[in-house]
């Protein structure tokens, strides 16, 4: 049923105008503090993009606690079997939260990216060190990249809001696990797929 439900999510953007291409990197809270069944609704959402997307565009995936791991490196988002193979190794991690190296691993995923629109997604369930965090963001707004935070329970909504302001994108706070895919898919089709 839940393949059904993201399948019908994105043919709502399939047949979307031509537009130019998109590079994303989805930044998923992986902190022991995280539980299974929000991990899992972060992996669902990456899903979402890689299913809307099309092939020349590009998706990738970091993975963070206290440290950050590129687990999808920039892939096409028609790339989804690989996709979905390295999303299993994507699971709970350490204790703590900083989400500072993944923003910096996200703006080294996009450093080299040209002619496209480049956007981080952050998806956050608890509270992170503020450490650096303004500065990375700062890094990736200095190099066109716009960020979206999406905050679930215990998610630090300053820290969000902090990073969708620096990065000109959207808020979204949800307490909803079902919601966090279709916040992706509305992303998508509201900021990227639609200029």
């Amino acid at each position: 049923m839940r393949a059904l439900v993201l399948v019908m999510l994105c043919a709502a953007v399939a047949h979307a105008k031509p537009r130019p291409p998109v590079a994303v990197v989805i930044v998923i809270d992986r902190s022991a503090q995280t539980s299974k069944a929000v991990l899992e609704a972060a992996k669902d959402a990456v899903r979402v993009a890689a299913a809307t997307l099309t092939r020349d565009d590009r998706i990738a995936v970091v993975g963070f606690d206290g440290t950050a791991d590129i687990y999808v490196p920039l892939l096409r988002a028609d790339e989804h079997k690989a996709i979905d193979i390295l999303l299993r190794k994507l699971v709970l991690g350490e204790p703590g939260c900083d989400v500072r190296p993944a923003l910096e691993q996200a703006n080294d995923l996009l450093a080299d990216v040209r002619g496209m629109r480049k956007h981080v997604v952050v998806i956050m369930a608890n509270e992170s060190t503020y450490d650096g965090v303004s500065g990375a963001a700062i890094a990736l707004a200095d190099h066109g990249v716009g960020i979206t935070a999406v905050g679930l329970r215990r998610a630090d909504r300053s820290l969000l809001s902090m990073l969708s302001d620096v990065g000109e994108g959207r808020l979204y706070m949800v307490d909803d696990l079902d919601a966090v895919p279709k916040v992706m898919l509305r992303e998508l089709r509201d900021v990227f797929l639609t200029k």
